[in-house]
C-alpha cells in the first residue's frame, strides 16, 4: 500500500489529498535525539524529525509541535 486517496473530504469543496506511508529511516530515528527537548512525546518527535529531514509540511493542532523550526499548518477540531 503506497498511497491512500481521500476524496471530497469537505462536501462543499472538491479537495483531494494524497497521503503516502513514510517508512522510518535510521537517520530519522537517530535524529530524534538531536531535537530540542520541547516535546516529550516520542511519536510526535519522530513526526517532527521526519518533516524536517524530508522537507514535509506537518499538519497539527498540537501547540508544542508548532514551536519547532519546521513548516506546519495549524489544524482545528472542526476540520
Amino acid at each position: 500500500l503506497k498511497r491512500l486517496f481521500f476524496s471530497n473530504i469537505n462536501r462543499k469543496s472538491n479537495i483531494y489529498i494524497i497521503f503516502r506511508i513514510l517508512p522510518i529511516a535510521p537517520e530519522e530515528g537517530l535524529g530524534v535525539a538531536d531535537l530540542p527537548q520541547i516535546h516529550n512525546d516520542p511519536f510526535d518527535r519522530l513526526l517532527i524529525i521526519q518533516a524536517k529531514l524530508n522537507d514535509l509540511i506537518l499538519i497539527t493542532k498540537d501547540k508544542t509541535i508548532l514551536k519547532y523550526p519546521i513548516v506546519t499548518i495549524k489544524s482545528w477540531d472542526n476540520l
